[in-house]
């Protein structure tokens, strides 16, 4: 994570995510992100990308399903990390899943 932001790639996977020139690229620049603050505490100027990733849980695409749902285990690793996406809906949806 430190190599990308002094290389500025963490902002051009930023850029890629809000420019989404299709769906799949906003969501793997949404979980490459997200996996590179596994462990770590979430920037505020980053949690937009739960909002894709919340979705991407649910896909039928079993890689994409079981990516976000790693993400997601790689955030909560840190508990700052909770009040971006722990709520009572969320928890509810991942119960389902398993």
């Amino acid at each position: 994570r430190e190599l990308f932001e002094k290389e500025n790639y963490l902002k051009e996977l930023w850029n890629v995510f809000w420019q989404k020139q299709t769906e799949d690229i906003k969501n793997y620049a949404a979980l490459c992100i997200g996996r590179l603050y596994q462990g770590l505490p979430l920037p505020e100027q980053y949690t937009n990308i739960l909002k894709t990733l919340r979705p991407l849980c649910h896909s039928a695409d079993q890689y994409e399903a079981r990516a976000a749902l790693q993400t997601f285990c790689g955030l909560a690793e840190v508990q700052e990390n909770h009040e971006n996406f722990v709520t009572r809906d969320f928890l509810s949806e991942l119960l389902i899943l398993f």
